[in-house]
């Protein structure tokens, strides 16, 4: 009930000449006294309703008092591509290493080779 309507039913109450009062009392305690009404029920209920009150005050507090959560942290900056592969392409595509080193002994052999047998050819005897 708002308080609109609560005042509007006052009003109301006044117009037929009744008088409206309020009190603070303690239902269970008002329900004890009705005569026929189990004690152990009523002995339940305020636990339950004294439960109830001390749950309504901690949501009330934990709701005035909650911190939101901190942000995630920031993404680790990206990662520099991988350098590309060295590139295994050779002066011929069919030489590795190893055939390359035999041409060049080879080269060197037939230059000698060619060497002596020009200075044999033009030697002065």
């Amino acid at each position: 009930v708002d308080a609109a309507t609560l005042a509007t039913a006052l009003g109301n109450l006044a117009a037929e000449s009744v008088t409206a009062t309020s009190t603070e009392t303690d239902p269970t305690e008002e329900l004890r006294l009705i005569p026929g009404i189990d004690a152990a029920s009523v002995e339940s209920f305020a636990l339950d309703a004294a439960d109830a009150a001390k749950s309504t005050s901690a949501a009330t507090v934990a709701e005035t008092t909650w911190v939101p959560p901190s942000p995630p942290p920031p993404s680790p900056p990206s990662s520099p591509p991988p350098p590309s592969p060295k590139s295994l392409i050779f002066s011929y595509d069919y030489e590795s290493a190893a055939t390359r080193q035999n041409y060049h002994a080879g080269y060197l052999f037939a230059s000698l080779a060619l060497s002596f047998s020009f200075a044999a050819e033009f030697r002065v005897a």
